[in-house]
């Protein structure tokens, strides 16, 4: 296995890498790990699909706490935002076909998923489309984006155990806050919040605001509908030019005493 696996790392090499490059080169650690990755996310990504069974993770999300939480100077409101934030408790189910993902507050009844609630997602990674549903304040908006959060910096030395499996490190290139460990164990590049791409799912996502851990693991043979919210779709770059406006009304109303903090 070993072998084929340097075969087709080899052939993957010569194709991605300049003409010139000589096979020492190619077979290099740093570059052969990243050939490697690639080969084995492309094989999971196969494997799935060729399967066709579904995958289903649960995962149970607690709030952090952010840094501008503690740095709020009325002392009331910031134990009062802490506590609040300490009791916020969220399960969530992840069901994945091969080429779509669901990522919903709502979990599967009757062999339907819908992406509803705060945070739920569906992500294709066929068309390269991502709907999710995300508030300002607490108004609720459907938001559609063409961008795939998958691009990553990995850091294989660094590993734990995610449900007595073993995970390694990944940071996201965009969101550097976000800090992903994935597991080679489970062959499917999925994870929460429209969060993939690594060779294997992420089974523990950490967020400037949050922590996504999985509960659960289960293969399924079941036909699952996955059904995306229904009303007005709002592209992604709307919606941030909307939040950011929001956030500056309310900041205008604080008169910059710092007791306004979005999450």
């Amino acid at each position: 296995m070993k072998k084929f696996l340097f075969s087709m790392a080899l052939a993957l090499g010569a194709i991605c890498m300049p003409s010139q490059a000589n096979a020492a080169e190619i077979a290099s650690p740093n570059v052969m790990k990243k050939i490697l990755l690639s080969f084995l996310c492309f094989c999971f990504c196969l494997l799935v699909s060729a399967q066709k069974v579904g995958l289903v993770i649960q995962y149970n999300m607690a709030m952090q706490i952010p840094k501008k939480v503690y740095e709020m100077p009325d002392l009331s409101k910031r134990q009062f935002v802490i506590n609040k934030l300490l009791n916020q408790h969220q399960t969530y189910t992840l069901f994945t076909n091969g080429n779509e993902c669901a990522f919903s507050a709502m979990g599967i009844d009757n062999n339907v998923i819908k992406i509803e609630g705060n945070g739920s997602c569906y992500t294709n990674m066929k068309d390269n489309k991502e709907i999710s549903i995300k508030k300002i304040v607490d108004k609720p908006f459907i938001v559609s984006s063409d961008t795939l959060k998958n691009e990553w910096d990995l850091y294989l030395d660094e590993t734990t155990d995610v449900l007595g499996k073993k995970c390694s490190k990944a940071v996201n290139k965009k969101y550097h806050s976000v800090v992903a460990w994935f597991c080679p164990e489970v062959p499917s590049s999925v994870g929460p919040c429209g969060y993939i791409g690594l060779p294997g799912a992420i089974l523990r996502l950490t967020t400037s605001t949050a922590i996504y851990e999985a509960t659960n693991i289960l293969p399924t043979k079941e036909k699952v509908k996955i059904e995306l919210p229904k009303g007005k779709i709002m592209q992604k770059q709307a919606f941030e030019k909307l939040q950011k406006k929001k956030i500056e009304e309310l900041q205008s109303n604080d008169s910059g005493k710092g007791n306004v903090i979005v999450l």
